[in-house]
């Protein structure tokens, strides 16, 4: 992370109990995953994220955009989602299921041609649930069943947009390491 950067954040958010030890996602369900996350992030920052636990807001999500949420999106949408808009260590901000929005929507006034082809045709089915330092860049899942399914690309408004992760655990894994593959 930028220096800078690093300085004013040191000063407006309290230094974390655990940074710089990003916690080891254990193997296996979903759940355990997603749990282990939540307590991190509650531990690392207890003042500013607080699981939403929103069954209605998923619920409700998949109606509003006639899609079927892959099963470990919706699992971290029940157990680890914020209830309010957070931004870890690594100044991404973790959407919550309130303001998660499809990418059609989110970047409606972008002019086409602006991704790469798999994503930009299939946008509608792609929700944006992540962004990077006040939205420098954005991360979205395909929520569209084929090939991408489940898959996260990177959206930076200039082509091309990348996938970076095959699922959200790969995707939260390299997240919360810092990796750079994810930009």
């Amino acid at each position: 992370m930028i220096s800078w950067l690093k300085t004013i954040l040191s000063r407006t958010r309290p230094v974390s109990r655990t940074r710089g030890r990003p916690p080891i996602l254990p193997e296996g369900a979903a759940e355990q995953r997603y749990a282990a996350l939540a307590d991190h992030w509650a531990l690392a920052e207890p003042k500013f994220y607080t699981p939403a636990h929103d069954e209605d807001g998923i619920t409700a999500l998949e109606m509003r955009y006639g899609i079927r949420l892959p099963p470990e999106f919706r699992a971290y949408l029940s157990i680890a989602a914020p209830r309010h808009q957070f931004m870890d260590n690594e100044t991404i901000s973790w959407w919550s299921v309130r303001d998660i929005k499809s990418l059609a929507e989110e970047c409606a006034s972008w002019e086409p041609g602006w991704g790469g082809d798999a994503v930009e045709a299939e946008q509608h089915g792609y929700l944006v649930f992540a962004d990077y330092l006040i939205w420098c860049w954005a991360w979205a899942i395909c929520c569209v069943e084929g090939p991408h399914y489940g898959r996260i690309a990177v959206i930076r408004g200039s082509p091309p947009d990348t996938f970076v992760a095959d699922d959200l655990s790969a995707f939260i894994g390299m997240a919360l390491h810092d990796d750079p593959r994810i930009q």
